[in-house]
């Protein structure tokens, strides 16, 4: 599945593939999901969709864009409708265990399109803490468009107004690490919103512990 995927995936942003990747990726979930097999891991699945739905969003976008243009509000293109129904069957669609995959994904566009996915993910996202939103948000950054990662930054900063970090000793376990890889990643990507996200989370932990380790050195 994860071979197939990668094999493929790319030609979603082909338009003149974009039906027939559609067709191919959607057999090949719909047979993972309805027959689950011990030699591929539930979380190998679910990372490996994780990579699709970000890739039908992206394309979605540019179609819901394009019709825009055309004057088609609230619909999409013919190609745009293909896509759809692939992250349909991804998301809303999918068995509940792997519904879950949408509480590590940045929040779909605000876009009457996405309003039903939109529900669930903020369904599964209640699950998480403040802390594990933060991991998740840390772990994927670089993976994410501009305009994703402003917007779950955005999604962060509010949730951390409304529900804060502790302090001190009941700090949850792993967010000195989050810490440092937040100031890293603003860096990095330079990106203020991120540096912003840093600063709030570092006036929580306090001073950092020098000894953790915020990511891995290339070898």
């Amino acid at each position: 599945f994860s071979y197939t995927v990668s094999i493929v995936r790319p030609l979603l942003s082909c338009r003149q593939l974009q039906p027939t990747a559609c067709r191919l990726l959607k057999a090949a979930s719909s047979w993972v999901l309805q027959h689950p097999d011990e030699s591929m891991p539930l979380i190998s699945v679910q990372q490996t969709m994780t990579q699709l739905i970000a890739a039908c969003v992206e394309c979605i976008e540019l179609e819901s864009d394009m019709a825009s243009h055309l004057q088609q509000e609230r619909h999409l293109t013919t190609l745009g409708r293909e896509v759809f129904w692939l992250l349909e069957a991804l998301t809303t669609q999918a068995p509940k265990e792997t519904q879950t995959v949408l509480a590590h994904l940045p929040p779909f566009p605000r876009h009457p399109l996405f309003d039903e996915i939109r529900q669930l993910q903020a369904d599964m996202k209640d699950r998480l803490t403040a802390a594990e939103e933060l991991q998740v948000f840390a772990e994927t950054a670089r993976s994410q468009s501009p305009s994703s990662r402003q917007n779950f930054v955005a999604q962060l900063l509010q949730m951390l107004c409304s529900a804060p970090l502790s302090h001190g000793p009941t700090l949850p376990e792993g967010m000195h690490s989050v810490a440092w890889q937040l100031v890293r990643l603003g860096r990095e990507l330079r990106d203020p919103g991120i540096s912003s996200l840093a600063g709030h989370v570092l006036s929580v932990c306090g001073p950092l512990q020098p000894s953790v380790i915020a990511f891995t050195p290339p070898a």
